[in-house]
């Protein structure tokens, strides 16, 4: 009997998210674009594959939720921004996600009980939301 581990059988599931000819021989991060559309998966495996120098994981992932190839530099985090915690890095994501499913377009697509369990995946983000507009309304304006 063969044995097979774990992560082989994961990346053997995130590789058949990728077609054949669209993995290049040499080493990728497929994992990175395994959820992407097609086109977007065959643009940043182009991008890893001919850049002059590798681009990490952790580059090609930044550079995914940025949408565009980030600078090495930029995956430096200066001293004083270290462990802030901001809301920025997961509204880029969320409206990412938005943009490459398509919006309004891609939720038209749904069925009534998949949009019931958006509603309930985002009521944390609804009820943020909510809080956001009670205090703004409770502020006085600004001179």
């Amino acid at each position: 009997m063969t044995t097979v581990s774990f992560s082989a059988v994961r990346r053997g599931r995130i590789a058949q998210g990728i077609p054949p000819d669209s993995r290049p021989n040499r080493g990728t991060h497929h994992r990175a674009v395994a959820k992407l559309p097609p086109a977007k998966q065959q643009h940043w495996i182009d991008l890893a594959a001919n850049h002059e120098e590798r681009i990490s994981v952790r580059r090609l992932r930044t550079s995914i939720n940025a949408d565009r190839l980030v600078s090495v530099e930029e995956l430096t985090t200066p001293p004083c921004d270290r462990a802030i915690i901001t809301h920025i890095p997961p509204i880029n994501r969320l409206t990412l996600w938005w943009r490459e499913s398509g919006g309004r377009d891609w939720l038209r697509t749904r069925s009534k009980p998949q949009l019931r369990n958006m509603l309930i995946d985002f009521r944390e983000v609804i009820d943020i939301v909510k809080a956001i507009q009670s205090e703004f309304h409770m502020r006085p304006d600004e001179p």
